[in-house]
Order: C-alpha cells, then sequence, then structure tokens
C-alpha cells in the first residue's frame, strides 16, 4: 500500500492503463491464432476422414486414451 501513498496517481493509473491495453491487444491475436488452429485441426481431420475412412475407426480409440489421460492425471 505504500507506493500508492508514495506514488503520485497519474502515474499508477497511466501504468495499469498500459498494462490493459497491452494485454488487450494481446489477447486478441491469442485468440484469433487460436480460432484459426482450431479449424486447422478440423478441417485436417475431415479430410484424413473423407479420403481414408479407416482411419474413423482407429480415432474413437485414441479419443478415448486422450479423455482417459487427461481425466485421469
Amino acid at each position: 500500500m505504500r507506493i500508492f501513498d508514495s506514488t503520485p496517481q497519474g502515474r499508477v493509473l497511466n501504468r495499469f492503463g498500459k498494462d490493459i491495453f497491452v494485454i488487450d491487444e494481446k489477447l486478441q491475436d491469442i485468440i484469433s491464432e487460436m480460432v484459426a488452429s482450431a479449424f486447422e485441426i478440423v478441417e485436417i481431420i475431415l479430410a484424413i476422414s473423407l479420403t481414408t475412412p479407416i482411419f474413423d475407426i482407429s480415432l474413437l480409440p485414441c479419443g478415448f486414451v486422450y479423455f482417459f489421460i487427461q481425466h485421469h492425471r
């Protein structure tokens, strides 16, 4: 609490304002990249599924194992 007593109000607000601005700018880019990557993964799985249907059979056990490992860790 001593920092708020010794630092002028403008400096404190400026620092928090700059931090929030950086978070807002980076968060937008990160979410955009995440959504783009998720769509690419779905497209790849669909393309593989359409060209080699046997892949679908192996996808279910792999998904079950992945789910089991993630929840029992």
